[in-house]
């Protein structure tokens, strides 16, 4: 159970596991934190416009609810791609959906990054490292 999980919540599905790097874990560049009951689709989305728009990210530690479900990589999300996934049928761009709001340390010399597509500021998260609460930083 994280820090952040309270007994009784339910896990997120098991088709997060598609997401997920089967590899040993290795270092995170930042934690995606999703909302409960946030699907799967939507949090490959999710993933997919991180690694389009973070260049500096190629592995993230993915929470969906406050269940830690395991490490996605760049490398891990092309290879989910199935046939179809270029045919067209999805608009270029962007989701409307959600936007993925980068939280960082005001500490200099702290690396903490977070990633949530919502974010209620009067109760931010805080740095993992002890240094307050995570404040939003330019993408």
């Amino acid at each position: 159970m994280t820090d952040r999980e309270t007994p009784g919540d339910e896990p997120p599905d098991d088709l997060f596991e598609i997401l997920l790097d089967p590899s040993p874990s290795g270092e995170s560049d930042a934690t995606l934190d999703l909302p409960a009951g946030f699907a799967v689709l939507d949090a490959a989305r999710a993933l997919d416009d991180l690694f389009r728009t973070q260049a500096g990210v190629s592995a993230v530690d993915l929470l969906v609810g406050g269940h830690r479900l395991g490490r996605s990589t760049r490398h891990q999300l092309i290879e989910t791609r199935t046939v179809g996934a270029g045919d067209g049928a999805t608009l270029p761009g962007h989701s409307g959906a959600y936007r993925i709001v980068v939280l960082g340390c005001a500490e200099p010399t702290c690396a903490a990054r977070l990633l949530r597509v919502h974010v209620d500021e009067r109760a931010m998260p805080a740095c993992p490292n002890g240094h307050g609460s995570l404040r939003p930083v330019a993408a």
